[in-house]
């Protein structure tokens, strides 16, 4: 699998410059949510063409857009399942999951990230939400 370059935004602190596989990124860019689920491929696949962003008074990261593969996202999958509370210890950015990181067996069909969080706390498996946008009429 590739590797790729990526920038951690902070706050607090400079930039940091990255060079990593895509497990990675989708650790840094905190796109796996405390409950440790990993979006389906369709919800991936659509953060990842975005590009990220710097989020403003929170952790962002930037990269620039690509289109994700179904290869490279089990590929993913596999290396984030494999990791241990150590390995993500040691990160200079710690997700703190609450949980093992795993697939979203359970995930709604779409490829909408703020629909997909939705569906978690509607699960129960992460509070607050909701996550859409208020719609004007």
């Amino acid at each position: 699998m590739q590797k790729i370059d990526y920038i951690v935004t902070d706050p607090h602190s400079p930039d940091a410059k990255c060079h990593g596989s895509l497990a990675d990124l989708v650790l840094d860019a905190l796109v796996i949510p405390r409950c440790g689920l990993i979006p389906p491929f369709l919800v991936l696949r659509s953060v990842l063409r975005t590009g990220g962003g710097d989020a403003g008074t929170s952790p962002g990261c930037t990269w620039e857009p690509f289109d994700l593969s179904a290869e490279d996202y089990s590929t993913i999958v596999e290396q984030l399942e494999r990791m241990t509370p150590e390995d993500l210890r040691l990160r200079h950015r710690d997700p703190q999951f609450q949980g093992e990181i795993q697939s979203d067996h359970g995930a709604p069909d779409t490829e909408n990230y703020a629909d997909w969080l939705d569906s978690l706390v509607h699960r129960g498996l992460l509070p607050g939400g909701p996550f859409r946008q208020a719609r004007r009429r």
